[in-house]
């Protein structure tokens, strides 16, 4: 670290492969330069341009901090990561990769935070530095930053320890002292051994979905549980949200073979808890479990009755045989515990009587000129009144069959 102020700083990943550079908090992104590719020399004397001319992100924080991310390689921001200035970030998003574009040797992170307040910074467009702003918003009074504006950056250790960097040192980022087994580790972390004992670190624990060793995993897991190498939580994704197994899954099996990224549905209703069923469609990724429906909602035509609590389903309306009393709702005549529907099959209607064989035994159909009121009634006994003045056969209202007719109008 030898960078003046204090706060800029040079991060450089060890070991072949690509190193990936992450939001170090959340933010908006505010300035994206990665077209460039070519490498220059730090040293001015050994460049044909005092120019260094960097690729570089700027992100704005909530804070009125800016953070800037120099040297990334060509197109890994804007075509890589898929960013675009306006976007928001959140702390470990990728921005792109490690690179030496620009005045860097070797190939390193340059890291930096500015305060910049209510206003809206000038960026110089080849080393990507913010210089100063416009007082008011009036270009003749230019304010420059200054070296105070500058941030020295805190950073946290896996044991949660916050520091600052100190100039003109260097720091190795790795894992902490060698381990040789979980308890040895701090609480939120586990021991990633292996044969070589020397290179064994304390790890932090990963969550659901994050990678885990295919055998023997579960250690590493936040939740305890590793399946198909990656960590899951027994029972606690949603239906739609993610899975690799059906034993994440709080309803329904995984869309997908396991170990697959796939979703929470259901294929079939056994996959739903009870009072439920699979709705099934023609895209298995947007199967649920679905509450059972009550009498006359609507079900399938086909194969509906699944779907209701009573297992019936007939002319698309769920509905309990022989349940509905007279006079109320019905849409088909095998709902009606007596009588029959009074409208055509599938209409809305209500249960009544047409004829005394509509009704059980003992009962007669109380008719008349609207069936929609039809009522099966009980059979009178001897001497109780069968009729009125004018009115005609009235025997089947009787428990004897007959009745006296005009005047008395009674059982016999």
């Amino acid at each position: 670290m030898d960078h003046n102020p204090q706060g800029r700083i040079d991060m450089r990943g060890k070991g072949l492969g690509t190193h990936r550079i992450v939001a170090a908090a959340d933010g908006t992104i505010r300035r994206i330069q990665d077209s460039r590719s070519k490498n220059q020399h730090p040293m001015r004397i050994l460049r044909n341009t005092p120019d260094c001319f960097n690729n570089f992100v700027w992100i704005e924080h909530l804070n009125h901090e800016w953070s800037k991310y120099s040297h990334m390689q060509m197109g890994t921001t804007s075509g890589k990561a898929g960013l675009r200035v306006g976007d928001h970030v959140s702390q470990g998003d990728y921005l792109g990769d490690q690179g030496d574009v620009g005045c860097a040797a070797p190939p390193h992170l340059h890291f930096q935070i500015l305060q910049v307040g209510d206003h809206e910074p000038e960026i110089d467009p080849t080393s990507g530095e913010l210089t100063g702003y416009y007082k008011g918003g009036q270009e003749e009074e230019f304010v420059e930053y200054e070296f105070k504006d500058e941030r020295n950056p805190r950073f946290s250790d896996l044991t949660g320890k916050v520091f600052t960097f100190k100039d003109g040192e260097n720091y190795i980022a790795g894992g902490l002292p060698a381990c040789r087994k979980d308890p040895e580790c701090p609480d939120g972390y586990y021991c990633n051994a292996g044969v070589d004992l020397a290179k064994n670190r304390c790890m932090p624990l990963k969550a659901d979905n994050d990678t885990c060793d295919v055998a023997g995993g579960g250690h590493q897991c936040k939740s305890g549980y590793c399946k198909f190498g990656r960590c899951y939580t027994p029972h606690s994704v949603e239906e739609g949200g993610v899975c690799y197994t059906d034993d994440a899954c709080a309803e329904g099996k995984c869309s997908d073979a396991g170990g697959l990224k796939g979703a929470c549905v259901c294929k079939a209703d056994a996959d739903c808890s009870e009072g439920k069923y699979c709705d099934h469609g023609v895209d298995l990724n947007l199967n649920k479990c679905k509450n059972q429906k009550a009498d006359n909602e609507s079900c399938d035509l086909v194969g509906g009755g699944h779907q209701c609590k009573n297992g019936f389903c007939k002319f698309s309306r769920c509905y309990t045989p022989n349940s509905v009393e007279i006079g109320d709702i019905c849409y088909n005549d095998d709902a009606c515990k007596e009588g029959k529907c009074s409208a055509v099959d599938g209409a809305k209607g209500s249960c009544v009587c047409q004829k005394d064989s509509d009704c059980g035994a003992g009962k007669y159909c109380d008719g008349g000129l609207d069936t929609k009121v039809n009522a099966c009634r009980p059979k009178l006994d001897k001497g109780e009144k069968c009729g009125k003045t004018g009115s005609l056969g009235n025997d089947h209202k009787c428990k004897s069959g007959e009745c006296s007719g005009f005047p008395k109008y009674e059982c016999k």
